[in-house]
Formats: structure tokens, sequence, C-alpha cells
């Protein structure tokens, strides 16, 4: 179980980092978490389950000035996403002194040639009792550095619920933090944070029973049961992420950001009208961001709601082939993620639906508009933004139900 799970974790963790680095870069921090906790909870399967000694040399101590960054980056994790916030300082590196410390002190075992490690590894399997012996670290005992390690994982974890704690006191004055989200994004830091602290209090107390009782070495998750039980919850908890995915979006903080765009009055439902019975309602009529107005007076992403469909429909860019959401942030000036949750909680809609329904209701204007003598139906597919011909009949035949010929056959009429 453990073996399966911290493989899935480390796994997950890559598949977050690669889909959501662009969207919010804090899940650097996330995915680097998640990958040092389950390579170590991997170790930890091996050494008491392994046969075959190749993994295991490999894991024994080479990755341990990594494991000893476990609670770093769960403090970096936790403080850019209270912050909203990707950023490392320079008073950052003073977290990387107990990695160095230990890239220093396994130095001399790094450099051993890998038939030494291999026997270590086959000394685990054999004997572990014995491996308490070994030299792993020149400038401190093997149990001592195992200590130092967790022990400033417990003092990270410890670190984080506290500034959890100021930050509940704190968030129901900020009224630039959407509510809901924030709740569930401090929810989610707790239970990380927590999942941190007992990953570190179980490897101690592993630590402690096998340096008082070696003799139990092998048999210490018969005679500890709840201690390897622990050991198998703890590695479920980073499967959160394909539960919740809008954990990854953070806790986005409004910003005081200079517009490129003239003001404009905030857009109500009702100030959205069809130009023509031929022609549907804009994408705007149907982005509600919540069922009455005192609750979308809440969440203070709705001006930036109103933005985004200010700008869409001043400018056009759906008309281009190529328009994304990257661009849609960099000319409004937002990170990546205020777009995401923004299309997510206000208005209601992914990006790409949002653009291909501005393109339809173009594609229906210029077929009306259009003179088939002088143009084609590939070409005003094209001008609306449609990449290709079959994409173009494609989606508008889903969309509307009928091909562009038979939408010009029933709504244009003779002069």
């Amino acid at each position: 179980m453990i073996f399966t799970t911290s493989l899935l974790s480390i796994l997950l963790a890559l598949v977050v980092f690669a889909f959501n680095w662009k969207v919010n870069r804090n899940a650097l921090f996330l995915s680097m978490l998640m990958i040092l906790i389950g390579s170590s909870q991997l170790r930890h399967y091996l050494t008491f389950n392994a046969t075959e000694p190749f993994w295991l040399a490999i894991l024994i101590n080479n990755p341990s000035p990594l494991w000893s960054m476990i609670g770093a980056c769960l403090f970096f994790y936790v403080r850019n996403v209270l912050t909203d916030r990707f950023e490392f300082r320079k008073s950052d590196l003073l977290h990387t002194i107990p990695f160095w410390v230990s890239l220093v002190g396994i130095l001399p075992y790094l450099f051993t040639p890998f038939a030494h490690k291999i026997e270590v590894a086959n000394l685990f399997i054999r004997h572990m009792a014995a491996v308490k012996d070994v030299d792993f670290n020149w400038l401190m005992a093997h149990e001592v550095s195992l200590k130092i390690r967790f022990t400033l994982q417990i003092g990270y974890a410890l670190a984080c619920l506290w500034m959890l704690a100021g930050f509940k006191k704190r968030r129901t004055t900020d009224v630039n933090r959407p509510q809901a989200q924030r709740g569930i994004i401090h929810k989610w830091l707790i239970a990380v944070s927590v999942f941190v602290l007992l990953d570190a209090l179980y490897l101690m107390i592993g630590v402690n029973i096998y340096f008082d009782k070696p003799s139990l070495a092998r048999d210490m998750p018969i005679y500890y049961p709840a201690l390897y039980a622990m050991g198998v919850t703890i590695t479920c908890i980073p499967s959160l992420v394909l539960i919740f995915p809008e954990i990854l979006y953070g806790i986005p903080r409004l910003r005081d950001t200079p517009s490129l765009l003239p003001p404009t009055p905030a857009l109500e439902i009702s100030d959205v009208t069809p130009s023509s019975e031929a022609i549907p309602p804009t994408p705007a009529a149907s982005a509600a961001t919540t069922e009455s107005s005192g609750s979308r007076g809440e969440d203070p992403f709705i001006e930036l709601g109103q933005r985004v469909i200010d700008y869409m429909d001043r400018e056009k860019p759906y008309l281009r082939q190529n328009f994304s959401i990257e661009e849609l942030a960099e000319k409004l000036d937002v990170p990546r993620h205020h777009l995401y949750y923004c299309f997510n909680n206000v208005l209601k809609k992914k990006f790409v639906v949002l653009r291909m329904e501005y393109r339809i209701k173009e594609v229906k204007k210029c077929l009306l508009e259009a003179d088939l003598e002088t143009s084609t139906l590939e070409a005003i597919g094209g001008s609306c933004g449609f990449a290709s011909r079959s994409a173009f009949y494609r989606i508008f035949t889903e969309q509307v139900g009928c091909s562009p010929g038979e939408f010009i056959e029933q709504h244009k009429r003779p002069e």
C-alpha cells in the first residue's frame, strides 16, 4: 500500500507541476513537497520490504539533503499562497542551510563506489539492526542527523500552522479575497501542514524505536501496527489534489492594477440585450456570477469578470485564431490563476467556452451580412477565429444545431 501510494504521490506531483506551473507558479513548491515526501515514504517502505538491493541502494542516503528541505518547501508554499505571490527572497537562502550541511556531511558516502552502497542495501535486507553502525555522515552520527531533519520538519509544520492561525484572524477584514475560496484553501493548507507534521512525528518515532531497540528492526511494523497504519494513511493525503482541483488556484487577492481599457459602468445582466432576433444574446448575458445581487458583492473578482467581458466586447480578440488565456492575462495585467478563478467562479464557464460563444455569435452576424458571391463560408469562419474549415463546421453544427449553409437558408430573407 505504501509503495503504491508513494509512487502515485510522486506521479501526481509531476502532473501538478507540468499542468499548473504556468497557471500558478506556487505549484512548484507543492510539487516539490509531494515528491520529497513520496520518495521519503518509498525509501521507508523499501527499508522494511525490499528483497532486491538496487533501488534501496539508491534511496538509502543519497537524497537525504533534499529530504531536509521538506519543511522549507512547506513554508514557501504556505507563505506564497497566503500572500498570493510567487517569490524567493534573498533571506530565504537561510532556509537552505540544512540542505548544504547535509550535503557536505554525506559527500564521502556519495562518492563511494556503487558496489559499496549495494553492500549496505544487502545489509538492510539481511541484518537491518547492524545498519545503525554504518557511517553515512562524517559530520555527525546518523541518528543525530535523522533526528535533526525530523525536528526541523516538525518546527516548520508548527510555524506554518501558527501562520495560518494568524491569517484566520485577519481574513475576515480582507475584502480583496473571495471568501469561499479562502475558506477552502485555508483548510487545505492546514491539512497539508498537519500531514507534514504527522509524517515527521511518524518517522521520528520510528527512528527512536530503531536506535533504542535495533533488534526489533525488521518486525517493527508487526509490533507497532498503529505506527505502520499512520504511515499508510498520511501517504494518501496528496490525492486530495485530484478530488479538489480548486486548491491549485490558491487564494487570489485583488490587486490595484492599471487597466488598459477606459472605465466602464458595472455590467448588469439586464443591460445586455440581443441586437436582433437572428443573433443570440452576447455571452455576457449568460455570465451569471451568483444567484443574488447580495452574494455577488461578496466576491471581489466580480469586477475582473466585468473587465473580461468588456475587453471581449470592445477589442474582439477572439477573432484571432491564436487568442489564449495567456494573452488575456497579459492584456488585463492580472496573474493567470486570477483569471482561472474568475472564469470558474464568477463567469461560471471556462475560457475556451466563452471564446467559442463569442466566435459563434460573430459568425452568425457575418453569415447574415456577407455576400456569398464574393466570400466563402470557410473564409467567414477563418475571419471569426476558427483555425480550419472542419473545426468551423463541426463546432457551429454542435452549438447551433444546423450547418452554416442551413443557418443562412433559415434566417436570411430576400431583399
